[in-house]
């Protein structure tokens, strides 16, 4: 029989994690002789027992811990195989492949970060045999680094779709509005991942305040704990909207907080493997906005919406554009409240009127924005070139003063964007 011994030394509940807990329960249920040594009192250690999946923890499962490292060699004495899960595994996998030669190691790689060329790095991933990258870049930065292309595979994330399934129901969802304080009708975005600088927490909160001027009874839901947990509160006090944000902490039941959630987000910054969340999404039905880091396009496959890395601005109009909510069963689309009805519609308003002459009210087609009309200085320059086609007024740009934020007539349907601009008149602009 096969035999293969799984080393995870991570303490915390990450994608990496329920990785590895997947893997060693299937191979254990076709049949492989399939072990797992992880940290004691870890959060993979807890999850295997609470399963029922066979665990073997260890204390302090590092290199400079000497009984933690005659742990792993006594345990990988009789195994064919010793899969390494991050570097601190790489280490002690290398260590055990120093005393007994004939043992295989494979490293797993899920973040696009470059290793390290340090001399430890070099000495231990010497003994690496195969490598495991989960997406097309990981796999790249890896051949860059001198991996051969014999020695190098790409296998993908996994995603357990029954578990999925079975925890992402409606009577959940129910309960969880219950304990978050979440309406019935409220849309709620959701944000999975560690409360970490690479996940893109404050893009998030950067966008919100034009996600809530569209949507107001929005709620944001950040599933995860990490060190910046303090730090995001804080600014989203200080920008006045708390009540819109849930910090939920570490959950168990994160699939069932997904199918609660209106749309998921993903906007982050660099490292981003092969992202489960993305995956649980799109199985749920979820629409996603995520950043177009090369791992989250691949995952993506042309579904979802992908924006710039850090683009507050479009992360916002994204999301805007997919919040819709289902009331009694129908589905409501979530409009900009800003957008502003046709003049000719707003009878409290004072039309402009020129000296003695009756006032003209002049409704010019659209035009596209073209390439290289950036900002607002490009939306005004094309409305200069427009206003000079359709009515022969040659007016400077400065004139043109926005009309409201920009919209999304027909946001859920298309990604077309409408920047309302105008300018006021007086005789001295009518030709002749």
């Amino acid at each position: 029989m096969l035999s293969v011994v799984h080393i995870d030394t991570s303490r915390t509940w990450r994608g990496g994690q329920l990785q590895v807990f997947l893997l060693h329960r299937e191979l254990i249920r076709l049949g492989v002789g399939s072990r797992l040594l992880t940290r004691k009192d870890g959060a993979l250690h807890l999850r295997c027992e609470e399963s029922g999946v066979p665990v073997e923890p260890v204390p302090f499962l590092r290199l400079w811990y000497l009984p933690a490292v005659f742990t792993v060699w006594r345990k990988t004495l009789r195994s064919q195989i010793v899969h390494a899960h991050d570097s601190h595994a790489v280490a002690l996998a290398a260590v055990a492949r120093s005393v007994n030669p004939q043992l295989a190691v494979v490293c797993h790689r899920r973040i696009a970060y470059r290793p390290t060329g340090v001399l430890s790095d070099r000495w231990k991933y010497r003994h690496v045999d195969r490598w495991i990258a989960v997406s097309s870049e990981i796999a790249e930065v890896l051949r860059d680094v001198g991996v051969g292309v014999d020695e190098l595979r790409i296998v993908p994330s996994a995603v357990d779709i029954e578990d999925l399934q079975q925890q992402a129901t409606e009577n959940t969802a129910d309960r969880l509005r219950s304990e978050f304080s979440i309406g019935a009708g409220s849309p709620v975005v959701g944000l999975v991942g560690a409360l970490a600088p690479q996940k893109g927490h404050e893009a998030l909160i950067a966008a919100a305040p034009s996600i809530l001027a569209a949507a107001p009874d929005t709620v944001f839901l950040c599933v995860g704990e990490g060190r910046l947990r303090a730090r995001l509160q804080r600014e989203v006090r200080r920008r006045g909207f708390e009540g819109a944000f849930r910090f939920t902490g570490f959950r168990r039941d994160v699939p069932s907080l997904m199918g609660l959630c209106t749309v998921i987000v993903a906007p982050s910054l660099d490292g981003e493997g092969s992202s489960a969340v993305i995956k649980e999404a799109m199985m749920l039905g979820t629409p996603v906005v995520v950043s177009d880091l090369p791992g989250n396009t691949e995952v993506l496959g042309g579904v979802g919406v992908a924006i710039p890395v850090s683009d507050t601005a479009t992360l916002a109009d994204a999301v805007v554009m997919m919040l819709w909510r289902r009331v009694e069963g129908v589905t409501e689309v979530c409009l900009r409240s800003q957008l502003r009805p046709p003049l000719a519609f707003r009878a409290e308003h004072a039309v402009p009127m020129l000296g003695d002459v009756s006032a003209v009210l002049w409704e010019l087609p659209a035009g596209l924005i073209e390439s290289g009309e950036d900002g607002a200085a490009g939306i005004a320059q094309r409305a200069c070139a427009e206003a000079l086609e359709e009515t022969g007024f040659e007016l400077p740009a400065e004139r043109f003063e926005p009309l409201g934020p920009p919209s999304f007539p027909t946001p859920g349907l298309f990604a077309e964007m409408f920047h309302f601009v105008h300018c006021e008149l007086n005789a001295r602009d009518i030709p002749g």
